[in-house]
């Protein structure tokens, strides 16, 4: 399932408004690897609000260009120094979910 269909879905008057799912930010966050990206990635994991798994396995899925394989890599080192938490935040429910 790509970004685009996990994209959450809210329905305001006559728009609809699309957002990244929470772990589709961090890993977008973690391709960036500016310094307020990792410490936004870092906050976000410390707080338990995503699941540092599967941010680490859609980092692995997302489609990239060949020239854009170092960036992959280095976000797997970043993410790989995050500290691991026990349990997770539940997140929000997919985008085919939402009604």
């Amino acid at each position: 399932m790509g970004a685009a269909a996990r994209a959450i879905r809210r329905l305001r008057v006559s728009s609809i408004g699309l957002c990244l799912h929470p772990e589709d930010l961090c890993v977008a966050k973690a391709l960036a690897g500016r310094q307020k990206d990792i410490d936004f990635v870092r906050a976000v994991f410390a707080a338990g609000l995503v699941d540092l798994l599967k941010v680490e396995d859609r980092l692995g899925t997302m489609p990239l260009r060949s020239s854009e394989e170092p960036l992959r890599a280095r976000a797997k080192v970043m993410l790989a120094a995050v500290p691991r938490l026990v349990t997770y935040a539940a997140g929000p429910p997919l985008a085919a979910a939402c009604p």
